[in-house]
């Protein structure tokens, strides 16, 4: 079962009061969690742990992006220090539940990026929940190459797990009607596509945004996904969602990222959580708690 969070969060959070009382050292814990959460050498292991424990009093994860990796600084620290999720990670925590408890409907989820694997979970865990999966970039590739379109030389995911070709059978997927050619690889959807994918995103209640339509970098294949932001954007009756490196450079690089209704952090955090999986960072914290 996905854990959602609904507002009772003083024993992942701490009171207001626990807030004032610790406030200074909350936030040098949490200035201290960033920093190390990021060196290779870092291993979920107790002694090194109980190490970086030594260095304050308290601990706070206030570093969604990072929370579902398994790592000393993340989760294993928990068990040295009294802890507590920080105010962004509340945030965060918040909004995405949104999506996981009820979400109003049409549910529209759009995807693109490189891997469609890296998706699977959401695929699976929204099969029934979603009113429409809208797929652009190389994942709309892998679908578009399974249903027997010659893909020429685009990118696609070779090594798929076999639990993808069952999306082809999803009724609620919509694939590119038409892409963008550079010489022989697609690297965007085409007009037909944007209109399509424009008509759903109008339509929705609750909008999920994972991944570029295409290649966004270069003016000429940027096409499809402004008009998808552009489309979300629009859309001030949905409660919308976005989340993926990639996929927030797009939304400053068309200045778009102030107009959802809330902009992630995470990347694979994000998906992780929306496919119900438990991440370490959280699961830790509730331990620490009880």
């Amino acid at each position: 079962m996905p854990y959602t969070y609904r507002g009772s969060s003083a024993r992942l959070f701490g009171s207001r009061k626990t807030w004032r009382r610790r406030g200074a050292c909350s936030r040098r814990a949490a200035s201290w969690s960033s920093r190390t959460s990021a060196s290779r050498k870092e291993r979920n292991a107790p002694v090194f742990a109980k190490r970086l424990a030594a260095l304050g009093d308290y601990y706070v994860n206030d570093a969604f992006p990072v929370s579902h990796r398994a790592n000393a600084s993340v989760a294993a620290v928990t068990r040295f220090l009294p802890s507590h999720g920080g105010l962004s990670l509340k945030e965060e925590l918040r909004n995405l539940s949104r999506v996981m408890r009820r979400p109003r409907r049409p549910l529209v989820m759009i995807f693109g990026g490189a891997k469609i694997s890296d998706k699977l979970g959401i695929f699976i865990r929204f099969r029934r929940a979603a009113d429409r999966f809208l797929v652009g970039g190389a994942l709309a590739n892998t679908l578009l190459a399974l249903r027997g379109m010659d893909m020429r030389e685009s990118l696609v995911e070779k090594k798929l797990p076999k639990k993808v070709r069952a999306i082809l059978g999803y009724r609620n997927v919509l694939v590119p009607e038409d892409v963008v050619w550079h010489g022989r690889r697609a690297f965007d959807i085409g007009g037909r596509s944007i209109r399509l994918f424009s008509k759903e995103i109008a339509k929705a209640r609750t909008i999920v945004w994972n991944g570029p339509m295409g290649v966004f970098e270069n003016r000429s294949y940027a096409k499809g996904t402004k008009a998808v932001g552009a489309a979300i954007a629009k859309n001030r009756k949905a409660f919308s969602l976005a989340g993926g490196g990639e996929t927030v450079t797009a939304l400053k690089k068309f200045g778009f990222d102030k107009r959802l209704s809330f902009v992630s952090t995470g990347g694979g955090a994000m998906l992780e959580f929306l496919s119900g999986k438990k991440l370490p960072g959280i699961v830790a914290l509730e331990k620490n708690r009880k």
